[in-house]
């Protein structure tokens, strides 16, 4: 069986490139060195197909075929109680290793927060890229990330917040015209005892819920979204993590069981009954019932590296990035020979519109000159 069979929809491309991939557990962005096996205390994660295949492909006991919503008691009938849930480490994941294919477009991101903003504010982005097998795991899924998109924030010293962004799906739509989709997310934040808190987990859950797809073998719903952090290390340097929030934890908050506050930073907390009448499913931590329990037993670790020889799907990475409170002025003219930049498309798509930039993406894909007319409208529009 191929990831290709079991992940139809998840659009798997060939991969020549990656034998010249050193793979890392974690690591400084600048520094990949060879990891082989899991911090210790780690847990350990087979591919999902592999676990499945171990397991004689059983998915009724799995999180998401659960239901854990709370009981409304009604007077005068039998009441069936909740089903509970004992938390533990997930045993599996659905991607198994990230890339970062395009070296220079994440030390943009990383250096204009570390330059620019000076850490002092925090900042987001989505990831684009595309799936692959990985032959380094059993029937693995490896994603590679070839761009992000920062939208709309409001940054914080502590936190990012992702404002209304109308442009999102324009974004998404030249992604799809390379190729390319939304494979994951990845914010920054200042150092911390844990790498991810119960926020952090809840709000990856959520993403993972909105992008998850019933095309599995199995069907199964599965999410493919990875979550990446960057954090600095004692140097002052970037360190990459990448997360996924495990399968009890979107179906948790799939079924309203999580507390809209969470205060503590390291513990989950479980939300109270509505009322006398309704019932909530036990939560179960190490044999005990617990109203909260340590976040950690909802992270799925994902592996990641860089190429030591990267061969990015886009060849420039020097237009200016959108929604960077930095002056934005561009002189289009030094740009026309360099037409395969993410955020020249972007640029190009608000500029003019989408259906101008999917042209230029035809162009790309083509290997053809991109029509001379779309550069004279624009050095025409920026001379206004």
């Amino acid at each position: 069986m191929t990831a290709e069979s079991v992940y139809p929809a998840c659009s798997l491309h060939p991969s020549p490139i990656h034998s010249a991939t050193q793979f890392t557990f974690s690591h400084p962005l600048y520094s990949y060195q060879y990891t082989a096996e899991p911090e210790k205390n780690e847990p350990r994660f087979k591919s999902f197909d592999a676990f499945l295949q171990d397991n004689g492909y059983s998915i009724g006991d799995l999180a998401l075929k659960q239901s854990y919503r709370p009981v409304e008691i009604q007077r005068g009938c039998m009441n069936k109680l909740p089903v509970g849930i004992t938390i533990k480490h997930q045993k599996y994941r659905h991607v198994d290793h990230i890339e970062f294919m395009n070296v220079e477009e994440m030390k943009n991101f990383a250096n204009y927060w570390i330059d620019t903003l000076e850490m002092a504010e925090q900042r987001a982005g989505w990831l684009y890229g595309y799936y692959i097998e990985d032959s380094h795991y059993p029937l693995g899924i490896r994603a590679v990330c070839e761009a992000i998109y920062e939208p709309p924030q409001r940054s914080f010293m502590e936190y990012s917040e992702l404002l209304s962004d109308p442009f999102l799906n324009t974004v998404d739509r030249i992604a799809n015209k390379l190729g390319l989709e939304r494979i994951g997310y990845i914010f920054t934040h200042l150092p911390r005892e844990n790498v991810m808190t119960p926020k952090d987990i809840i709000d990856a859950a959520k993403r993972q819920l909105d992008t998850a797809k019933d095309i599995h073998y199995t069907g199964y719903p599965v999410s493919t979204h990875v979550t990446c952090t960057m954090c600095p290390d004692g140097e002052g340097k970037p360190v990459l993590n990448a997360f996924m929030a495990s399968d009890s934890a979107m179906a948790l908050l799939r079924d309203g069981m999580f507390s809209e506050e969470q205060n503590d930073i390291k513990m989950v907390e479980i939300r109270k009954a509505s009322s006398s009448f309704e019932i909530l499913p036990q939560i179960f931590e190490s044999g005990k019932e617990v109203s909260s329990f340590d976040s950690d037993w909802l992270i799925v670790r994902v592996n990641d590296s860089a190429p030591i020889h990267p061969m990015p799907f886009f060849k420039h990475t020097g237009f200016p990035r959108e929604n960077r409170e930095v002056s934005t002025d561009v002189n289009i003219w030094k740009y026309t020979n360099t037409p395969c930049d993410f955020h020249l498309l972007l640029y190009i798509a608000n500029t003019l519109d989408v259906d101008t930039a999917l042209a230029v993406c035809d162009s790309i894909l083509k290997g053809e000159e991109v029509d001379g007319l779309i550069w004279d409208l624009l050095g025409g529009m920026q001379n206004e």
